[in-house]
């Protein structure tokens, strides 16, 4: 007899094939099993669509989008609107799941009819944070952010989210402009927020998220995509919310700015961090001299 699934996972896949893999165990092994997976070819180069089209497994579905889009908001929604799940999981292409990730956010969803948007915890692997360094990506409890809290940092993970799909096409699904990228589950997150209810449960760690260079979240680019992400949004908030955010998120740019040695990238955020707080404008002088003073030691050490 033919069972409709539940939830439907969405993945999707650009150039993965070192991952994929493993992205497919943690999937297969899951203890809930009444899934269905779309998995989506954004145009791979490498042999990622070949992988994936031999995976022997009836709840799998294969798609590929027309072009390249450049980014995870086209190919997830190509697969919202071919999938049948009444919950929607997003799984990134290089993460991989608990066994019993599923379940458990299916028994908390079935027992909290008025959320529309979980996340869970990820452990981190690979960069710089060796696999099992870090308990968890996000703080631990349960809490109910609401839009405020979204919208001044994401509190949520994206492959550790599940969502009603109710709340999804309510919305209008991911935002697929170009400048969103590596953002776009956060934008989302801010649309639902703004509707529904939506939770975080920091003890549950659902599975890995892995580190590499080419994580999207990580990017350059995802600094247009935060700017983007706020200009869209800012006339729901407080301007005290507002200026608030703008000023951490200048600053944190002049921080990795000074770090890397992009002193005119530095001045020019410090500047525009002061223009919305002033106080960051000597948060900024004592980042320089912290900085400086770590140069003379070292040079004094090495002597």
């Amino acid at each position: 007899m033919h069972t409709t699934p539940l939830v439907s996972i969405i993945t999707g896949v650009f150039n993965g094939q070192r991952t994929l893999e493993d992205c497919y165990h943690t999937v297969i092994r899951q203890t809930y099993k009444n899934f269905e997976w779309l998995i989506v070819d954004d145009r791979s180069t490498d042999n990622s669509l070949s992988m994936i089209s031999h995976w022997q497994d009836a709840r799998i579905r294969v798609l590929q989008t027309a072009v390249n889009s450049g980014g995870p908001a086209v190919p997830r929604n190509l697969a919202v609107a071919h999938s049948k799940g009444d919950y929607i999981a997003i799984l990134d292409q290089d993460d991989v799941w608990d066994a019993d990730k599923l379940e458990r956010q299916l028994e908390f969803m079935e027992g909290h009819k008025e959320v529309a948007l979980l996340s869970s915890n990820l452990r981190v692997s690979g960069g710089s944070e060796p696999r099992g360094n870090r308990r968890g990506i996000r703080k631990r409890g349960l809490i109910y952010p609401g839009p405020d809290e979204i919208y001044r940092e994401n509190p949520f993970l994206s492959s550790a989210i599940i969502m009603r799909r109710v709340a999804v096409e309510d919305v209008g699904g991911f935002d697929e402009h170009p400048e969103v990228c590596g953002r776009d589950e956060w934008e989302l997150a801010i649309r639902i927020s703004l509707k529904y209810r939506t939770a975080s449960n920091g003890d549950h760690i659902a599975g890995i998220h892995r580190l590499h260079q080419s994580n999207l979240s990580h990017s350059i680019s995802s600094f247009a995509g935060m700017d983007y992400v706020r200009n869209k949004h800012d006339h729901y908030f407080s301007d005290s919310l507002v200026r608030d955010v703008r000023a951490r998120d200048c600053y944190n740019r002049a921080r990795d700015a000074l770090n890397s040695g992009a002193l005119a990238i530095f001045d020019e955020q410090i500047s525009k961090a002061a223009s919305y707080r002033f106080y960051y404008q000597w948060k900024g002088l004592f980042l320089r001299y912290k900085k400086l003073l770590r140069q003379i030691l070292a040079r004094a050490k090495s002597s």
